[in-house]
């Protein structure tokens, strides 16, 4: 669903337009300034918190090599700070941290090999060379004003059909407190049909860090 649709459809909810055409006139402008708050607050309850990582997973790559004291004296760390490498980081996918010693292995898991300082703050172990990938969700991308009609929404389908039930119940308050209850009702309903629990585990396999098999 696009920006443009999302908007015709949220004016349709609030009884504000009888057409297709989110047109901005007296009877629209100060829905359609009051929008983009609302539907960045119904992106965020679709993604984050309970419902967190609804986002399809990214991927980093950050290649290690011995070179820095961190807090076992026994063994070298790398840091890095995961929002620095990129500013829509939400969370790390649990357990979805690997490492490969070169570009043709196989990753594998390390077990005690990494730490996270923070909800950001990445220490990694690099007492061997190689290189660490990391799997982690990211915040929606926001809308904004400036946001044009064409612009797809970061979101799924799903969860795309759902934005408008919370944009009206936030906006039909002062309207129709009824009307606007039984939007977000609606809303909450279908947010609860998409939390459905994740699968965990795609596979296992065992290494063993010293490398006898």
């Amino acid at each position: 669903m696009n920006y443009g649709t999302l908007k015709t459809i949220c004016l349709q909810k609030l009884f504000a337009i009888e057409g297709q055409t989110a047109e901005e006139n007296d009877n629209t402008r100060s829905y359609l300034s009051t929008l983009p708050a609302a539907v960045n607050e119904a992106m965020a309850l679709l993604t984050t918190g309970t419902a967190g990582g609804r986002l399809p997973p990214r991927s980093i790559e950050i290649p290690v090599h011995p070179h820095q004291t961190g807090p076992d004296r026994h063994r070298e760390w790398t840091v890095r700070d995961l929002r620095e490498l990129d500013c829509r980081f939400y969370r790390m996918v649990p357990g979805q941290l690997f490492f490969r010693r070169s570009q043709q292995q196989k990753p594998y898991r390390r077990m005690g090999c990494c730490w996270l300082e923070g909800d950001s703050r990445l220490w990694l172990a690099c007492e061997e060379p190689g290189i660490w990938t990391v799997y982690y969700y990211v915040y929606p991308k926001w809308v904004s004003a400036e946001t044009q009609d064409g612009e797809e929404l970061d979101i799924s389908p799903e969860m795309a059909s759902l934005v408008p039930l919370y944009v009206a119940s936030q906006l039909y308050k002062d309207d129709d407190l009824s009307v606007a209850t039984q939007y977000r009702n609606e809303f909450e309903v279908g947010r609860a049909m998409l939390l459905t629990p994740e699968t965990g585990e795609s596979g296992e396999e065992f290494s063993s860090v010293s490398g006898w098999i």
